[in-house]
């Protein structure tokens, strides 16, 4: 049975993230929207988004019932409350939206990438160099660089290099801040 295809985006901020379901409703320019029959919103139940916090085998999942899937393209917040934090942590997290329509399971998968915190912690420490000919204001100006290397890596897609780039920084930095 075929079903809508789900189109969902997804930006993050220092106050959390926000998704999008941009789906949207059927029509000659959105053929892969929600429509009458049996592809019907209102057929769908138990939507959730299931959110995978990087470090965590176990994920958060957040009931959107009433929110999400809709007709309109939908933005709703989610904040480091909604997770269970009180900071969000850098790294890459994985976010499922997902639902049943007609007795079938309906998902997609996005994964991206959250460095504010990592960015803050790396700000601060450059804030408080007092002698920049040091090896430890040289160390802090490496970190900062191999962080711009994890951010390009996570925008080509090399999400291996990221992840190994963006742990060692987290590492080295042992940031707890922001």
């Amino acid at each position: 049975m075929a079903s809508p295809t789900l189109n969902i985006d997804i930006a993050n901020n220092n106050k959390g993230f926000i998704i999008c379901d941009n789906t949207g409703k059927f029509s000659k320019s959105n053929k892969l929207g929600w429509k009458p029959g049996l592809l019907s919103i209102s057929l769908v139940t138990s939507p959730v988004l299931i959110i995978y916090i990087p470090g965590s085998t176990i994920p958060v999942t957040i009931d959107v019932a009433g929110t999400i899937p809709s007709l309109e393209c939908v933005c709703m917040q989610i904040t480091k409350e909604d997770l269970g934090l009180t900071s969000f942590t850098s790294g890459k997290y994985k976010v499922v939206y997902q639902f049943v329509l007609n007795g079938k399971v309906i998902q997609e998968t996005k994964e991206f990438y959250h460095f504010n915190q990592i960015e803050c912690c790396i700000a601060d420490k450059k804030n408080s160099i007092t002698d920049y000919g040091s090896d430890s204001a040289r160390d802090i100006y490496f970190m900062s660089s191999l962080l711009d290397a994890a951010k390009l890596a996570a925008c080509k897609g090399d999400c291996e290099s990221a992840d190994e780039i963006l742990e060692y920084v987290i590492g080295k930095c042992n940031c707890k801040c922001c």
